[in-house]
């Protein structure tokens, strides 16, 4: 279960360009559901994305441990 997600977008005054993403989710994990998650029962997501160089060349690198969000989204 999902409690109270916030969003915020961050978009610049003169250009409507977005600058930075934020937001919070809050979760409940459904007692039946507890031990195939290795018993977790709540827990939260908080994240903040800034761009820089808006507009210019990015150069993007993925982390080193990185796994799939199906992965994430089928063990909820």
């Amino acid at each position: 279960m999902v409690h109270d997600p916030t969003f915020n977008v961050y978009v610049g005054e003169k250009d409507d360009t977005i600058r930075r993403l934020s937001g919070k989710v809050e979760f409940d994990v459904p007692e039946e559901s507890r031990s195939s998650l290795n018993g977790i029962q709540s827990g939260s997501i908080d994240f903040k994305i800034e761009f820089a160089d808006v507009n210019g060349d990015q150069e993007i690198e993925a982390p080193a441990h990185a796994r799939k969000l199906s992965a994430l989204t089928r063990s909820l």
